[in-house]
């Protein structure tokens, strides 16, 4: 999968860049432009890439902010746009993508960078998640994941499904970090999703809280 981030500030993009090489997930090639290098304009530029594998993430600052409602209402119209992902924290923009109804392109609406990425990571993680060639057969959102360490250092993810079934995916544990966003930590071993602890307590039948104490149905 290739992901695409354009951006006119480039530099504070060199953390984000730094964590993901760390992971180093095989499946996924980021490619950084840099908006004001950039000769074509944005909407032509991404035309040449083609539909399927790829990702583009916006980085509309409140500076540039007329330039990236030109491209978005010019892209809307001409179905240009598609797995995207629209950092900014204008109201234009805002009022413009709901009002034209972006369908394939997730917002993310702050004027804090640190709280952006945060956003930003989650919503990653979910594109990730599908293409991730280890991950692969866990496509729908699971309901208990419990991380847990074999014999001889190797690494596995416990998923449990609705119907108490469950299979077991190994990898390093660097592989999975990447999904961290989606899931809270319980303990030195769990990871339960956020959404399912309150709806879904049938399941969980046993839980070690982030202090140590154990909680159970």
């Amino acid at each position: 999968m290739n992901v695409h981030i354009f951006s006119h500030q480039p530099q504070r993009w060199q953390g984000f860049k730094h964590t993901y090489d760390h992971y180093e997930l095989l499946f996924i090639d980021f490619n950084f432009v840099d908006m004001n290098e950039l000769i074509l304009p944005l909407a032509e530029f991404i035309e040449d890439y083609h539909q399927k594998q790829q990702l583009f993430i916006f980085d509309c600052s409140t500076d540039y902010s007329d330039k990236w409602l030109t491209f978005i209402l010019e892209s809307e119209k001409n179905g240009k746009i598609h797995d995207s992902i629209f950092l900014h924290e204008s109201k234009e923009i805002f009022n413009a993508m709901s009002h034209h109804h972006f369908h394939s392109a997730d917002l993310i609406v702050s004027a804090n960078w640190v709280e952006a990425m945060e956003e930003l990571k989650k919503s990653l993680a979910k594109y990730l998640l599908k293409q991730d060639p280890i991950m692969s057969t866990i496509l729908n959102q699971p309901d208990h994941i419990r991380y847990f360490k074999k014999e001889k250092g190797s690494h596995y993810l416990e998923v449990h499904y609705k119907n108490k079934s469950f299979e077991r995916v190994r990898a390093s544990l660097k592989h999975f970090i990447y999904l961290q966003p989606l899931f809270d930590y319980y303990g030195r071993s769990y990871l339960v999703n956020k959404n399912h602890i309150l709806y879904q307590d049938l399941l969980l039948h046993s839980l070690i809280l982030k202090d140590g104490q154990k909680l159970s149905y």
